[in-house]
């Protein structure tokens, strides 16, 4: 099996390829065309990425993703305050967007307010469930999906249902951060 696509025990296909948000296609071209050199810069130099980010969440708010992005960006440069009123900004603005669903759960796991993530995911513990249309998820959303669900059920003392989350986890990704 390559690269590009992996078949784990679940009712659905896992891509590394990307999968755009509904949002993205409603951009301006140049910057649809952007989009994954935006992500890179995020990744590699977060601190020169922030003030794009926050020029782009400012002129599209409707585009979920500059959030996501930035969210990341003042993470990875330490700006904690505003990683978490972004996020819970993010959430209450796009309830339905899949990363600020999970942002918003890792916070509340955080925070020691897992009582949350059933309301936060409708009350379903399978992407499949909460996403029925799709037949296919990239990679971070079921890795990012599965390592919620995992410490989920690890803070609710359900650890036999923790570890079946894991299990997946370790079987597809075994050296990613949230493995």
């Amino acid at each position: 099996m390559s690269k590009e696509e992996k078949i784990v025990q679940v009712n659905y296909r896992i891509t590394y390829d990307a999968l755009p948000h509904e949002s993205i296609e409603q951009l301006p071209p140049p910057i649809q065309d952007r989009l994954e050199e935006l992500y890179d810069l995020t990744q590699t130099n977060p601190e020169r990425a922030i003030p794009y980010l926050v020029d782009l969440t400012e002129k599209y708010p409707e585009a979920p993703v500059f959030d996501n992005y930035l969210i990341s960006a003042y993470e990875a440069t330490g700006q904690i305050k505003k990683a978490i009123a972004l996020i819970e900004e993010a959430y209450q603005k796009h309830p339905d967007y899949f990363f600020a669903k999970v942002n918003y759960a890792f916070h509340c796991l955080k925070n020691n307010k897992s009582e949350k993530i059933p309301d936060i995911f409708e009350h379903k513990f399978d992407l499949k469930l909460l996403y029925p249309h799709r037949e296919i998820f990239h990679v971070a959303e079921f890795i990012s999906f599965n390592a919620v669900m995992a410490l989920y059920h690890l803070a609710t003392a359900h650890r036999e249902v923790a570890e079946r989350y894991y299990d997946v986890l370790y079987d597809l990704e075994p050296n990613n951060i949230l493995t």
